[in-house]
């Protein structure tokens, strides 16, 4: 099961590229993902064809009515919009077998998201909000908390692995090429205003990053690797 498997399907690709031979796969979202584009798509059309891949419409924080069903699970870059992180990691144990595994994969701290956050907040746009769903939820930055998390709620974690990563954007607008394609999902800026929000968001990632003044704008971030076994 992907987890949080998003409208482009890169995890869910990848593990169907990576294990072609798999019986079931099911890619899940909060939101539709099944569409046109998909059924065009004939790497992806052939296992939907075969219901090797199966779409599902699942809110991991949400009270599940499926119970020892998945022999693993992905999670990638999903639990970071996830405020109540224990409440996912739970329904993930009770979705798998004994015996299943999970291997997790979260951002805890970066820059972009941090970006995002204090925009989102301020008095300048937060007017402007039209989507409540959580960019950026913010993580426990101790090196075993979720190790010591999965532990208690049942789980043998195998592995749990903080990566800092050295990241950048070429110039200001890379950034903003990112930076907007996330804005606009969740602020509707008025035309005569997105060139304010424009320089005030470069203003910002800069302040947040310590920007020399010079040169790419280079940025770490931190995610966390979990590997977990469901005895």
């Amino acid at each position: 099961m992907d987890i949080g498997c998003g409208a482009n399907l890169l995890c869910t690709r990848a593990l169907l590229e990576k294990f072609p031979r798999m019986g079931c796969l099911v890619a899940c979202d909060k939101v539709p993902i099944m569409t046109e584009e998909i059924l065009k798509d004939e790497f992806l059309a052939e296992y939907v064809c075969k219901e090797i891949l199966q779409f599902h419409l699942i809110d991991i924080v949400d009270c599940l009515d499926y119970r020892n069903v998945v022999n693993k699970i992905v999670c990638r870059n999903v639990l970071q919009q996830i405020t109540d992180k224990e409440l996912a990691f739970g329904n993930m144990y009770d979705l798998l077998r004994p015996g299943g595994h999970a291997g997790i994969l979260f951002c805890i701290v970066n820059p972009v998201d941090a970006c995002q956050v204090l925009i989102n907040a301020s008095r300048n746009w937060s007017q402007y909000r039209i989507n409540p769903m959580p960019f950026f939820a913010k993580a426990n930055i101790e090196d075993v908390y979720y190790k010591f998390l999965l532990e208690d709620i049942g789980f043998r974690v195998v592995r749990s692995e903080k990566r800092d990563v050295q990241l950048q954007f070429l110039n200001d607008q890379s950034f903003l090429t990112e930076f907007l394609a996330y804005s606009t999902i969740l602020l509707k800026i008025p035309e005569d205003r997105m060139t304010q929000f424009k320089e005030e968001s470069v203003s910002l990632f800069k302040r947040l990053i310590g920007y020399s003044g010079s040169g790419p704008l280079c940025y770490e971030a931190s995610e966390l690797l979990l590997l977990a076994i469901k005895p």
